[in-house]
């Protein structure tokens, strides 16, 4: 059944409505205004402020999907909070947030006037009182000085910072450039003195899952027991047929834009995911490291393989590095571990570059052409030209620059061979896995975003400048013929004809002439 609004506006009451309007007002007593699932929702954030003892932990996560009236729950509590302190003769602000300021003007203002207008006249706030509310949308002022401070978080997030404040909240913070700074260094502070303060951020899931919202935030809010998550289908206010037109518009059930905009389910903009490829071939995940069916898989290295090291120097972005093998007989380039690290010097990063090739390449071996040879088969790094330098002067590694030349042909070319599971990673590598999950480009397509906690994706670009230097045509294998115990090459007796003399003529004559007595 679909929820209708008991709301009627001030103006068309009746005298004995606006009489419990004004008592309800005054008292700061306004969820009679929630449907039974926005109810659900308030009950919950407002249960959840007995859980903690700190204001510091108070706060709250609505992670709902389009329509299901998240904001109006939230403003609707910010209002309350201001009415009871009123009431109590307490002053405090509320600042409230939006990405931007525009959102300010289109999400918070229409929301905030929906919930006042039923509101008595004479607690109505100054800035609707006078009509300059809708021009400035700067705050909400109550003629006892209690506000709620609007901001757009673009332009100015530092607005969000004053004197002590009562609580705060963000709207859309899956959308918010840093909410991390945002919440923990404006917000949260504000609160020092107010211990019964507290917090609200709420957001349809970001078109990546990689920012903090989906990361963090959300993450938390669910180990604290401070999370809400609804869907189109809890949405009591639109009938059936609407709900359905709805999924049906946006590509139905399983299509991306409706799992993300009406369930509110965390996924990625195919269209800005750098490989779009990886989730189909990756393999399911057990949730302790472990996949499953996919190209995520420990596998027993071949007894010859090409070894290669790869890596994306970063100082203010992550340093991360690859450890891979070429397995030449099925054409599958296997990584094998990887690193990352945050602000590391060349001493640290050539510690860790050996380290873990002892770990992982000790005794491998490969043919060179006239022998075999063992350790790494070549290393590779982005242009830093000083971190090079100093890895081969200073630490004896030799890496080599790679090109940088036809950068989305690079890429390009390893989304094919990942499609085609020609590239296989151990689970070990969680960097990178995590990399290929989450990153996406830039609004302009120029580089990949930033993340805060997955730094430039870094891993993933060490990944490119493995795949474009592997060596395919080379056969670390070697020879038949070739004695391992005591490194010489061993031919059987043959003439000419045969087939092995058609493989090594050379080898041949230089035995024969050996035999004879010529050399």
């Amino acid at each position: 059944m679909t929820w209708k609004s008991p709301v009627v506006p001030w103006d068309l009451a009746s005298d004995e409505h606006k009489a419990r309007l004004t008592i309800a007002w005054s008292r700061g007593d306004l969820a009679w205004k929630l449907s039974p699932n926005q109810r659900v929702v308030y009950d919950a954030i407002r249960a959840s402020h007995s859980m903690f003892k700190s204001s510091a932990q108070r706060w709250y996560v609505l992670d709902i999907s389009r329509q299901f009236g998240k904001d109006f729950i939230t403003a609707l509590i910010v209002v309350e909070t201001l009415l009871r302190a009123r009431a109590a003769g307490r002053r405090g602000r509320f600042p409230y947030g939006a990405p931007t300021r525009h959102a300010v003007f289109e999400l918070l203002v229409p929301t905030l006037e929906q919930l006042f207008v039923d509101c008595p006249p004479d607690l109505l706030p100054l800035e609707l009182k006078d009509g300059t509310f809708r021009k400035s949308a700067v705050s909400l002022t109550f003629d006892t000085g209690q506000r709620v401070v609007l901001v757009g978080l673009d332009v100015a997030p530092d607005r969000m910072r004053g004197p002590k404040s009562l609580g705060f909240a963000v709207s859309e913070a899956g959308f918010v450039n840093d909410l991390d700074y945002v919440v923990e260094e404006v917000c949260l502070a504000q609160m020092l003195h107010v211990p019964d303060g507290f917090g609200i951020l709420v957001s349809t899931p970001p078109r990546t899952p990689q920012h903090t919202w989906s990361t963090k935030w959300c993450a938390e809010a669910k180990r604290c027991g401070t999370y809400a998550h609804r869907t189109i289908f809890d949405n009591d206010m639109i009938t059936k047929d609407q709900r359905d037109g709805y999924i049906e518009a946006l590509g139905g059930l399983t299509a991306e834009k409706c799992r993300r905009e009406l369930l509110a389910e965390h996924i990625p903009d195919e269209t800005l995911v750098v490989v779009p490829e990886w989730p189909r071939v990756r393999g399911e995940s057990d949730g302790f490291g472990g996949y499953t069916g996919g190209i995520v898989i420990e596998r027993e290295p071949p007894a010859y393989r090409d070894c290669y090291v790869a890596m994306d120097p970063g100082i203010s972005d992550l340093c991360a590095a690859l450890f891979a093998y070429y397995d030449f007989t099925r054409d599958v380039l296997y990584i094998e571990d990887d690193f990352a690290i945050d602000r590391a010097n060349t001493e640290v990063v050539a510690s860790m570059v050996r380290d873990t090739e002892e770990r992982r390449f000790k005794g491998v071996q490969a043919w060179n052409g006239n022998g075999m040879r063992d350790g790494v088969y070549k290393r590779v790094s982005d242009v830093d030209l000083r971190l090079v330098t100093d890895l081969n002067e200073l630490h004896g590694l030799r890496f080599v620059t790679t090109r940088k030349d036809n950068r989305d042909a690079a890429i390009n070319e390893l989304r094919i061979r990942i499609q085609n599971k020609k590239i296989e990673i151990h689970p070990r590598c969680k960097t990178t896995i995590a990399h290929l999950d989450h990153a996406i480009w830039n609004k302009p397509r120029t580089q990949f975003e930033r993340s805060g906690k997955f730094g430039h994706f870094d891993a993933l670009a060490a990944l490119v400048y493995l795949d474009r230097n592997v060596d395919r045509n080379r056969n670390p294998h070697p020879p038949p013929g070739w004695n391992n115990t005591d490194t010489r090459m061993v031919f059987p007796k043959t003439n000419r004809n045969s087939e092995f003399a058609e493989m090594f003529p050379a080898a041949i004559r230089r035995q024969e002439a050996k035999r004879k007595g010529l050399h």
